[in-house]
């Protein structure tokens, strides 16, 4: 989203995000979401409960794609995730 009055970029801090850095699975504003990740034959591979704001997990996935699906009841959100041999 763009400011309109200073056409300045905003970005959202508060939006959930997962990303993948240094064999860890990097989750924000994830605080009490049951997360699965998925290969994407749709096999879940590994499941978790994220506990606080910012949280990692460590993964030993292969190298590829997968899907992190995140549900707390009422809300489903879902990242892709590249993983990398580092």
């Amino acid at each position: 989203m763009t400011d309109t009055a200073t056409g300045i970029e905003v970005i959202d801090t508060d939006k959930p995000s997962a990303h993948y850095v240094g064999g860890h699975i990097w989750l924000s504003n994830l605080a009490g979401y049951r997360c699965t990740i998925f290969n994407l034959n749709g096999q879940p591979l590994r499941t978790f409960t994220v506990s606080g704001p910012e949280e990692s997990h460590i993964t030993a996935l292969p190298a590829g794609l997968y899907i992190l699906s995140a549900e707390n009841g009422t809300t489903q959100i879902a990242f892709k995730l590249r993983i990398t041999n580092q």
